[in-house]
């Protein structure tokens, strides 16, 4: 750039610039897989077992000692 003309002021302005338009582009793709990563977890059901009542193995626990709850909604099942 120096070797252009540009004279130092120019140089960092064009550099500010460029940082600027770069973590511009980063947050707004950074907010446009967020929502798409919670729009898509909004459709998982999670089922947790009460406390006290946990098995030694996760297979091993019976569906009638499940919580099932709907992330969309926030709602608990028995």
């Amino acid at each position: 750039m120096k070797a252009l003309g540009w004279s130092r002021r120019d140089i960092h302005r064009a550099l500010i610039l460029e940082l600027f338009s770069q973590v511009l582009i980063g947050a707004l793709l950074g907010l446009g897989i967020a929502a798409l990563g919670s729009l898509l977890a909004g459709y998982w059901h999670i089922n947790v077992s009460p406390l006290g009542s946990v098995p030694p193995l996760p297979g091993m626990a019976p569906l009638a000692n499940t919580i099932k709850i709907n992330i969309k909604r926030g709602e608990m099942h028995k």
